[in-house]
Protein backbone atom coordinates (compact mmCIF):
# COMPACT_ATOMS: atom_id res chain seq x y z
CA UNK A 1 0.00 0.00 0.00
CA UNK A 2 1.78 3.42 -1.17
CA UNK A 3 1.01 6.56 1.29
CA UNK A 4 2.08 8.90 -0.66
CA UNK A 5 1.86 8.89 -4.03
CA UNK A 6 4.43 11.74 -4.76
CA UNK A 7 6.98 10.29 -2.03
CA UNK A 8 7.43 7.06 -3.43
CA UNK A 9 7.11 7.84 -7.15
CA UNK A 10 10.31 9.35 -8.87
CA UNK A 11 8.50 10.55 -11.94
CA UNK A 12 6.60 12.93 -10.20
CA UNK A 13 8.30 16.24 -8.74
CA UNK A 14 7.51 17.41 -5.51
CA UNK A 15 5.23 20.79 -5.15
CA UNK A 16 7.85 22.56 -3.26
CA UNK A 17 9.43 22.04 -6.01
CA UNK A 18 7.75 23.56 -9.01
CA UNK A 19 7.03 26.23 -6.80
CA UNK A 20 10.59 27.19 -6.52
CA UNK A 21 10.86 26.90 -10.49
CA UNK A 22 8.10 28.82 -11.04
CA UNK A 23 9.55 31.28 -8.57
CA UNK A 24 13.01 31.26 -10.01
CA UNK A 25 11.17 31.64 -13.73
CA UNK A 26 8.92 34.80 -12.66
CA UNK A 27 11.68 36.45 -11.62
CA UNK A 28 13.57 36.05 -14.45
CA UNK A 29 11.25 37.13 -16.64
CA UNK A 30 10.51 40.29 -14.40
CA UNK A 31 13.87 41.47 -15.10
CA UNK A 32 13.60 40.74 -18.81
CA UNK A 33 12.50 44.05 -19.60
CA UNK A 34 15.65 46.29 -18.43
CA UNK A 35 17.80 43.43 -20.08
CA UNK A 36 15.77 44.20 -23.69
CA UNK A 37 15.75 47.56 -22.99
CA UNK A 38 19.64 47.73 -22.20
CA UNK A 39 20.20 45.43 -25.52
CA UNK A 40 17.90 47.63 -27.96
CA UNK A 41 20.18 51.18 -26.54
CA UNK A 42 22.85 49.49 -28.25
CA UNK A 43 21.25 49.10 -31.67
CA UNK A 44 21.31 51.83 -33.98
CA UNK A 45 18.78 52.07 -36.71
CA UNK A 46 18.85 54.15 -40.13
CA UNK A 47 15.81 55.99 -40.79
CA UNK A 48 14.53 54.66 -44.03
CA UNK A 49 11.64 56.43 -46.79
CA UNK A 50 8.44 55.71 -46.02
CA UNK A 51 6.15 55.15 -43.13
CA UNK A 52 7.51 54.82 -40.12
CA UNK A 53 7.31 51.69 -37.81
CA UNK A 54 4.17 50.88 -35.73
CA UNK A 55 5.66 48.79 -33.24
CA UNK A 56 9.37 50.06 -31.75
CA UNK A 57 12.24 48.25 -31.89
CA UNK A 58 11.67 47.01 -27.75
CA UNK A 59 8.42 45.66 -28.37
CA UNK A 60 9.35 43.72 -31.29
CA UNK A 61 12.38 42.43 -29.44
CA UNK A 62 10.22 41.25 -26.82
CA UNK A 63 7.39 39.97 -29.20
CA UNK A 64 10.12 37.74 -30.91
CA UNK A 65 11.16 36.19 -27.99
CA UNK A 66 7.75 35.02 -26.74
CA UNK A 67 6.74 34.26 -29.93
CA UNK A 68 9.53 32.24 -30.84
CA UNK A 69 9.53 30.66 -27.26
CA UNK A 70 5.71 29.63 -27.85
CA UNK A 71 6.36 27.92 -31.13
CA UNK A 72 9.24 25.94 -30.09
CA UNK A 73 7.02 24.65 -26.78
CA UNK A 74 4.19 23.70 -29.13
CA UNK A 75 6.29 21.88 -31.18
CA UNK A 76 7.31 19.91 -28.07
CA UNK A 77 5.66 16.43 -27.86
CA UNK A 78 4.41 16.11 -23.99
CA UNK A 79 2.56 12.72 -24.69
CA UNK A 80 5.59 10.75 -24.18
CA UNK A 81 5.12 10.79 -20.99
Amino acid sequence: MIVCRILHDPTITPPHQWLAVYRWITRGLRKLPKYVREAVSAIRIEKRVGRPKKVDLEKRVMLFLFANSRHQMMNKNFNKF
